[in-house]
């Protein structure tokens, strides 16, 4: 007789998970907390944004193998799939809905029944948490931790087709657990141990954090050397045994920017590189905002608004994720880091006032022009942390944000994808209209469809910051857009030079004028996403 599974959290991994066995022919109860979620899964709406899951969440709900409440129900197998976000005071993991949802199949549960963790944890987290809780109401069960291998905007083909680790407790566990999996997985399934599997799911994500952090590097390095870092590392990973990563304005989600310090809070003593890692990557926002304030008011990189270092104000507006960090002896570095990451390329040895000018043309008024920040409005292109996917978790463009606005900007974001956050967002139309510069923060395909020209008409600098190298650059300058890219030295070498021998001009936030409010007309109704003729097509 087939298993009956429960799978606790129906969140990005445990819906479609939950879903995969149900259209796999297993009968499913999927339990969550969250009245909200609950209701929209009993009436056929699908709260997760993930391709096909709509469609799959129809399918199954049809066959009545799926169903959805709040509590708990003994079965056969109890998958758990809940958050293990990191722990804002200690900087280690928060394992408190792991430890709830221990605590309730206990109250349920029955000797031969098996317990099967999914969500990212510390190594021995099964063996030293989830077992004992469990063990102090019944034993006789099979215990297992089972990570999940998956890409948003791909879950449904990589759920199937990755391979499937399974660390079993027992080799009784590990083959029921195979036997399980092989209802949907399509990949190999491999058998360990329940700590090694725990730390192999650690390790996979710390690689992509450690990978980003040199590609990070390297890309300031490029700025200020006057080379173009896109152009390196693709020259670079021609060579068989290279894999340099891209570069970025930060690392986000639930995964790579938070299960490194999973490690860290095991190994505390033996884990240095990996705290390098996460202290390159956590600064890249500041590098960001240095960039954003070069580009607008001018003010020389490096220093606050009231004259603190840059890594001084990140603590600030970083707020909570920062000491997070700060809990791990990981500060901000200022010297030859953070602070001095926006500064002109090559330090002592950059650009004469003399170098030719860029191609993108002589720099910006608001350079010159003595306009203070507060005066200034930045548009955000992209909340979430990666690109096609409204999953905006640990997104480094909340950071960002609050960062600018600690200097006294005006920030306003669009994002087709994501409909919440702590950073509401504004349609296009709101982001451009009287932006002095516009920022591209996510990765979206979307992104690539707007029309420059249409809103050159609204904004009130024509200056992009390309911290993603996603847009096509040149129809940004056809449309007389002022284009800057994150690790690119080249441009940046030769903009620094045009800067310096730039005169004074009168423009400021009032420049818009009547460019902006006749746009307003011809953009009007361009308010949701993708639509109007801010978009192409």
């Amino acid at each position: 007789m087939p298993e009956r599974i429960a799978v606790i959290g129906l969140g990005y991994v445990g819906l479609p998970t939950a879903l995969l066995f149900a259209g796999a022919g297993v009968d499913v109860l999927g339990v969550d907390i969250n009245p909200e979620l609950v209701a929209a899964l009993n009436a056929g709406q699908c709260p997760v944004e993930e391709p096909g899951l709509p469609e799959l969440l129809k399918e199954v709900r049809a066959t009545g193998r799926f169903r959805v409440t709040r509590q708990l129900e003994s079965r056969d197998v109890y998958i758990i799939t809940v958050p293990t976000p990191l722990d804002r005071e200690t900087g280690g993991s928060d394992l408190t809905a792991v430890r709830k949802a221990a605590e309730a199949v206990a109250e349920v549960a029955q000797p031969g029944q098996m317990v099967i963790l999914e969500s990212t944890v510390p190594p021995g987290t099964l063996e030293r948490l989830v077992r004992p809780i469990i063990e102090s109401r019944v034993e006789g069960l099979d215990y297992v931790f089972s990570p999940e291998r998956v890409l948003p905007g791909r879950i449904l083909i990589e759920l199937p087709g990755n391979p499937r680790l399974i660390g079993a407790a027992s080799p009784r566990a590990a083959e029921r657990a195979r036997a399980l999996y092989a209802t949907f997985v399509r990949g190999e399934i491999r058998i360990t141990d329940p700590t090694t599997a725990e730390l192999v799911k650690l390790m996979e994500n710390t690689y992509r954090d450690v990978n980003i952090a040199l590609a990070n590097e390297f890309a300031l390095a490029a700025e200020r050397v006057g080379v173009n870092v896109w152009e390196a590392i693709e020259l670079a990973n021609l060579h068989p045994r290279v894999n340099i990563h891209r570069p970025g304005p930060g690392v986000g989600g639930h995964c790579i920017a938070v299960d490194p310090w999973f490690i860290v809070e095991r190994a505390p003593l033996a884990t240095a590189l990996i705290r390098q890692a996460r202290t390159t990557n956590d600064r890249m926002p500041v590098v960001v905002a240095e960039r954003v304030e070069e580009l607008t008011v001018g003010r020389r990189p490096g220093r606050g608004p009231a004259g603190g270092e840059a890594g001084d104000e990140f603590r600030a507006a970083a707020g909570d994720g920062f000491r997070a960090a700060a809990g791990h002896g990981s500060g901000v570095a200022t010297g030859d880091g953070a602070g001095t990451a926006g500064a002109a390329p090559g330090g002592e040895a950059g650009p004469s006032p003399a170098a030719p000018a860029a191609a993108n043309g002589a720099p910006g008024a608001l350079r010159s022009g003595g306009i203070r920040p507060g005066g200034v409005k930045v548009g955000l292109l992209g909340l979430a942390y990666k690109g096609n996917s409204d999953d905006s978790r640990e997104s480094p463009a909340y950071v960002l944000a609050r960062i600018l606005r600690s200097r006294g900007f005006d920030v306003v974001a669009y994002d087709p994808l994501v409909r919440r956050g702590p950073l509401p967002s504004a349609t296009l139309e709101e982001t451009a209209r009287g932006a002095h510069i516009l920022v591209l923060v996510t990765d979206h395909d979307r992104f690539r469809e707007i029309d420059p020209a249409a809103v050159r008409e609204l904004v009130a600098r024509p200056v992009l910051l390309d911290t993603r190298n996603h847009l096509d650059h040149q129809r940004w300058r056809a449309a007389g857009f002022e284009v800057h890219v994150l690790g690119d030295g080249k441009v940046r070498w030769a903009w620094s030079g045009a800067a310096g021998a730039a005169g004074p001009a009168a423009a400021g936030p009032e420049a818009a004028g009547a460019g902006v409010a006749g746009a307003a007309g011809h953009l009007a109704g361009t308010g949701s996403p993708g639509s109007g003729t801010l978009h192409r097509g």
